[in-house]
């Protein structure tokens, strides 16, 4: 993009069209976002049918027929034991709400998210993105979240000598080591947070040995395993979830751009008996 960004005039399919009348193909997909292409005429049908109904209603106050129908589908769509959903229309809100679930559930504070991680500019979310240049000038954040090293072979953080297989074995014994070593500083952890595949970073792509045994040690340890799918979901990876290409299943998931390729609905899904730890709003 450089310093000054395209002004978009109008995007279809996959292409855009600045103010200038440049045409560019979006190789990007809106960053992730135009999972079916720009103003898919199914997608702009369904938009003008809902606005001639009802453009908006209070979610817990008044229920309605389109809201139990989207999540009844994703009810059908994710695997056991997920099952209950809550609907919101930003990344890092989703990302602050399923935070505050996994202590809400767990009584414990204290969150491990991942070195190379994006999941927001809220407040929780940002606590949890690691890249310094966001954080800076917004410290102290919000406390209890610190950041476990993600196997990147290419750059593997713990030195160049250390072989693919390896660098996700590090990692693995250096997170055991934070859990369970009690002179480590971690007390209580409520949740591991990562996403499946890094994006912000390049796509760092796990050895396939790192999330089941991320799921391993959360269930040895009584921690809520939470994937930030934001950009993973729906399809992106060639599973519907990227979780399913490592044969696991976590306690809460967050989804995002892809669930309506544009529009503004964002997911938390979780299994009934976690979502049950909300009380009454």
């Amino acid at each position: 993009m450089g310093e000054i960004p395209t002004a978009w005039k109008q995007a279809r399919g996959a292409n855009v069209i600045d103010v200038d009348d440049n045409l560019y193909v979006d190789m990007t997909a809106a960053f992730c976002v135009g999972i079916a292409g720009h103003c898919h005429p199914k997608i702009v049908e369904a938009i003008k049918k809902q606005a001639e109904i009802m453009t908006h209603a209070p979610a817990a106050q008044a229920p309605n027929p389109a809201r139990a129908e989207l999540v009844k589908k994703i009810a059908q769509i994710v695997p056991r034991p997920l099952k209950r959903t809550h609907l919101l229309t930003g990344g890092g809100e989703a990302i602050d709400v399923a935070l505050k679930l996994a202590r809400l559930h767990t009584h414990r504070m204290e969150v491990m998210a991942f070195e190379g991680g994006f999941h927001g500019k809220t407040l929780f979310a940002l606590s949890a993105t690691s890249r310094r240049h966001y954080r800076l000038g917004f410290l102290p954040l919000v406390p209890g979240v610190f950041h476990a090293p993600f196997p990147y072979c290419y750059r593997c953080p713990f030195g160049e000598n250390v072989s693919c297989g390896d660098c996700s074995t590090q990692c693995l014994n250096y997170i055991e080591h934070l859990i369970k070593d009690p002179t480590s500083g971690i007390t209580e952890v409520s949740a591991m947070l990562l996403e499946p595949i890094e994006g912000h970073e390049g796509w760092i792509v796990p050895p396939k040995d790192f999330l089941p045994e991320l799921r391993r040690i959360c269930n040895e340890s009584g921690i809520l395993l939470m994937l930030d799918e934001i950009i993973t979901g729906f399809g992106r990876t060639g599973r519907m979830f990227c979780f399913q290409h490592s044969g696991i299943v976590p306690d809460i998931l967050v989804c995002a751009k892809g669930v309506a390729s544009g529009f503004p609905i964002w997911l938390v899904v979780s299994t009934d008996e976690i979502m049950n730890s909300w009380r009454d709003f």
